[in-house]
């Protein structure tokens, strides 16, 4: 068993790259086999996940697909597991059990991780619970349905032809890194309305921000996260937050001088008046939009492609659609049919946040288990989407599941659920088709040689290795008659 330990600390240091050469064996140890204090060892009314703490806790922090898809097979789609940041824990895929947490009041959302509250503070949305949270998400909902983010859909198509146009056809290109890019630069279009200097600017602020730090242990390990200076990655993350904090405070004061119709604008606008509101509610607000939603749609999109050109009948229909769009429509969303199924689908199998977090108010019962107060309760997305009783052939990729507007409440929900579901969903639905399309429209793509596309995790998210890399040779530009 020491021989374990020592062997999973170097791997750990190995893979951070000298970021955590000072982290202390005892206190990673400590990390992973930690259970909260509160919860009181006792028979388990759920079946529990076998397998040492230590491998368990290096498959969850590392590749969390493997460690459920063995739970799946072993256990089921409902079991206890003690895991890193986690603890002991509940972990449901049930329909009838999701139910239960969805439309029940004995579950609240939990605590987000303590590191993205000193990352993104206490006031954004995602920080917030009861009715201060049911607040804020109207507020910020009306952000995505409003003029200015529908106004920029055209110009991120025009964003993603030209990033397309700009590849290297003798290099493989990640496909997360094409769409990220582009996502980044839409957001901010939406919220600021900047000029080009400006928004160059921003994008390198936020991009720097993004990379403070590589391994997305200094999240989990609160041992990591002290500031000793710019060449700690805790530090680093800490000084570039400043710059951007200060970059949006620059924003807020020209968009508070002229209204430029921009989301920024609006949500100033639905702000002024309420004596409660700060601009550090605007500035934490901005922040997290900047960075939640632009890089998990990227991530989304690259396990999207991926599963696309994985299947030559779906990428025939795919392509189809693509040069047919292009061609006959006025570059609406609702003129596609297939890509939107296929992204729906490639959520399903792929979804890059893996997991909600509850925890229970009340001493209550989840079906015919026994949840005590203060347990942590884990609505499954990954489990939920691989349900065979729901999903037949629940590992193969087919985009029929989601047409004609077919809907799998309480099985399916990668934006979440409830009153916690994401604010973008309609936003990311429309805009996530249309760059595929775009994309598919523009070039003719296929897997890099010898790319395998195995999960792996960026920060919270779970995305394909090296961001899916994808050879191509350029189509004739159909755009540019446009």
């Amino acid at each position: 068993m020491r021989w374990a330990k020592v062997s999973f600390v170097r791997r750990i240091k190995k893979r951070w790259r000298g970021e955590v050469r000072d982290v202390r064996r005892d206190e990673l140890m400590n990390l992973i086999a930690a259970q909260p204090a509160h919860i009181k060892p006792r028979a388990a009314s759920a079946p529990r996940l076998a397998g040492g703490l230590v491998r368990r806790g290096a498959q969850w922090l590392t590749n969390p697909y493997g460690l459920l898809d063995e739970a799946l097979q072993s256990v089921g789609l409902t079991f206890r597991a003690r895991l890193p940041v986690l603890g002991d824990a509940l972990f449901t895929g049930d329909p009838e059990l999701l139910r239960t947490i969805i439309t029940g009041r004995d579950f609240d959302a939990g605590t987000p991780i303590s590191a993205l509250r000193a990352l993104l503070g206490s006031r954004s949305l995602i920080m917030l619970h009861g009715e201060r949270h049911a607040a804020r998400q109207q507020m910020v909902a009306a952000l995505f349905r409003g003029p200015a983010a529908q106004a920029v859909l055209p110009w991120m198509i025009e964003q993603t032809r030209r990033e397309v146009q700009r590849l290297d056809v003798h290099k493989s290109f990640s496909a997360y890194d094409l769409v990220q890019r582009v996502l980044l630069r839409t957001i901010l279009a939406a919220l600021f309305g900047v000029a080009v200097a400006e928004q160059a600017e921003a994008e390198r602020l936020v991009q720097r921000f993004l990379h403070s730090f590589r391994s997305p242990l200094v999240l989990f390990i609160k041992p990591l996260r002290f500031d000793v200076g710019p060449l700690s990655p805790w530090g680093r993350a800490m000084r570039n937050r400043r710059k951007l904090c200060a970059f949006i405070r620059q924003q807020i004061d020209q968009n508070r001088r002229v209204d430029n119709g921009t989301m920024l604008s609006q949500l100033l606008a639905a702000s002024a008046g309420n004596d409660s509101w700060s601009d550090e509610d605007t500035v934490e607000e901005v922040l997290s939009l900047l960075l939640f939603g632009h890089d998990t749609a990227a991530a989304a999109m690259a396990w999207a492609l991926v599963h696309i050109f994985s299947d030559p009948a779906v990428v025939a229909a795919a392509e189809q659609e693509a040069h047919d769009w292009r061609r006959h429509s006025a570059l609406e969303p609702e003129d596609l049919t297939w890509l939107p199924a296929c992204v729906q689908e490639s959520m399903r199998l792929c979804p890059v946040v893996v997991h909600l977090s509850r925890r229970a108010v009340v001493d209550t019962q989840l079906g015919e288990i026994p949840v005590t107060r203060g347990d942590m309760v884990i609505p499954c997305t990954y489990l939920a989407h691989r349900n065979p009783s729901v999903f037949t052939e629940p590992v193969a990729f087919r985009p029929e599941r989601f047409l004609n507007g077919r809907r799998y409440d309480g099985a399916y929900f990668p934006f979440g659920f409830g009153g916690r579901t994401c604010v973008g969903k309609p936003f990311v639905l429309r805009q996530m088709p249309l760059m595929i399309a775009t994309i598919l429209a523009s070039a003719r793509l296929q897997l890099a040689a010898g790319y395998t596309p195995q999960p792996t995790r960026r920060m919270v998210l779970i995305a394909p290795r090296s961001g899916a890399l994808f050879s191509f040779r350029r189509s004739a530009d159909p755009f540019a008659k446009r």
